[in-house]
C-alpha cells in the first residue's frame, strides 16, 4: 500500500476544512443579520466583536484539536504498517537463518562421515562407504526449515537403538572363548551394520543360519581373507557409530581397536569361522536369492 502524507489524507482536509467553513458560513449569517459595523479597535468594540462572533469563532478552533486527532491516528496507523513490516522482514530472516542452518547441520553431517570413509579408504582401499542420507532422515527427523521448533535434536528412541545394538556386539565378544557364539556375534555385527547403513564396494558376502534355521547374509569387505573381513568390519562400524554418536550429542567415545585387541575378537572368531560360510556378493540375476 502507497505511503500518504499526512497532508495529503481526506481525514486532515476535512478537519480542516468542515470547522472553518461552518464557521465561515455562520460568520456570515450573523453579519449579514447585524447589519453594517464599522472598523474600531477599542476594547469595548473588541469585546462586542468576539460576543457577536464567539460561536464562529469556537467552530473555527475546533480544527486543532481535530488536527491533532488525525495525526495521532495517522501516526499509529504507520507504526502498525511499520510494525508489521519489520515482523515480516524479521519472520524472512528467520526462515532463512533456519535453512540456512538445516543446510549446514546436515552439510556437516554428511562431510563428517564422507571424510572418515575417504580417510579409511585412502589407508586400505576397501571401498567402505555409509548411507548418509537414509540415516540423517532417520536420526534427525525434525530437521527442516519449516520446522521452527527443531533446534538440532535427534531422535532418542533411534539413537538408543543404536546404542542397544553396540551393547549386544561389545557384550558378546566380551565374552569368553568357551561361551563366545560367532553366530550371535554375527547376528549383532549384521543389525548393527544395517542400522547404520554401512556397506562396502568391494564386498563378499558373510552366510549363516540363526538358531531358529532361517539363513541371513550382510557383506563385508572383499580385500580381507576370511579371517580377518569380520574384524575389520566391526571396527568400521564402531568408528562410524561414534561419529553418529558424537554428532548427535552423545559420547561415543569406544575405541574398536583396542576393543578388539582385550577381547582376543580375533582368536575367537578365527576359532569359530566354520560355522559361517563366506561367498561373493550376487549378481543382478540372483538378488532374489539373498534373505535377511
Amino acid at each position: 500500500m502507497k505511503h500518504k502524507h499526512l497532508a495529503e489524507t481526506c481525514e486532515f482536509r476535512l478537519s480542516l476544512a468542515v470547522p472553518l467553513v461552518s464557521a465561515a458560513a455562520l460568520g456570515a449569517l450573523i453579519a449579514f443579520n447585524e447589519g453594517f459595523m464599522s472598523l474600531c479597535f477599542q476594547s469595548v468594540c473588541v469585546q462586542t466583536f468576539f460576543t457577536i462572533y464567539k460561536f464562529p469563532i469556537a467552530i473555527a478552533g475546533l480544527c486543532l484539536p481535530l488536527v491533532a486527532l488525525v495525526a495521532a491516528i495517522q501516526r499509529s496507523k504507520e507504526a502498525a504498517v511499520q510494525i508489521e513490516y519489520a515482523s515480516r522482514q524479521l519472520d524472512e530472516v528467520q526462515l532463512n537463518n533456519r535453512f540456512g542452518n538445516y543446510l549446514k547441520h546436515r552439510e556437516g553431517f554428511d562431510k563428517l562421515i564422507s571424510d572418515h570413509c575417504a580417510q579409511s579408504n585412502a589407508a586400505i582401499d576397501r571401498g567402505v562407504y555409509f548411507e548418509s542420507p537414509t540415516v540423517y532422515n532417520k536420526l534427525f527427523p525434525g530437521s527442516g526449515f519449516n520446522n521452527p521448533s527443531w533446534v538440532g535434536s535427534c531422535d532418542e528412541v533411534v539413537m538408543k537403538g543404536y546404542d542397544e545394538k553396540v551393547s549386544r556386539l561389545l557384550a558378546e565378544l566380551a565374552r569368553s572363548k568357551d561361551e563366545f557364539d560367532i553366530v550371535e556375534c554375527v547376528d549383532a555385527l549384521r543389525d548393527l551394520v544395517r542400522s547404520l547403513r554401512v556397506g562396502y564396494g568391494k564386498c563378499k558376502v558373510v552366510r549363516y543360519k540363526k538358531k531358529d534355521g532361517s539363513p541371513q547374509v550382510f557383506n563385508v569387505s572383499s580385500i580381507f581373507d576370511d579371517r580377518f573381513c569380520l574384524i575389520a568390519c566391526m571396527i568400521d562400524v564402531l568408528e562410524i557409530y561414534n561419529l553418529v554418536s558424537a554428532y548427535a550429542g552423545r559420547a561415543g567415545n569406544y575405541e574398536p581397536a583396542l576393543i578388539m585387541a582385550e577381547n582376543e575378537a580375533l582368536e575367537k572368531v578365527v576359532g569359530s569361522l566354520s560355522k559361517i560360510s563366506f561367498s561373493k556378493p550376487p549378481s543382478y540375476s540372483n538378488l532374489n536369492k539373498l534373505e535377511g
